[in-house]
């Protein structure tokens, strides 16, 4: 599951995350990927930060994962540590 966060998080532009963070994702495992086969990663932005990921095998179109993240700007979810 982690190689699939990884792979829809490296096709976004860095464009978009400039100056972002992560608030949260969900995940939604649903088949898997074998070695050599072709697959596509979709993304797609919503209302709000909120983006809407897929990875669909190539060949017969059926999905192998999905994803909602939402996303904030940095300096909203940043916090100070104080550290003593």
């Amino acid at each position: 599951c982690l190689s699939y966060i990884r792979w829809i998080l490296s096709y976004l532009p860095k464009t978009f995350y400039k100056g972002m963070l992560i608030e949260s994702i969900d995940t939604y495992f649903m088949s898997s990927a074998l070695f050599n086969q072709r697959l596509l990663v979709r993304s797609s932005e919503c209302e709000d930060g909120k983006l809407l990921h897929s990875i669909i095998r190539k060949d017969d179109g059926t999905d192998v994962f999905r994803a909602e993240s939402r996303w904030k700007k940095a300096e909203l979810l940043s916090r100070q540590a104080c550290i003593e």
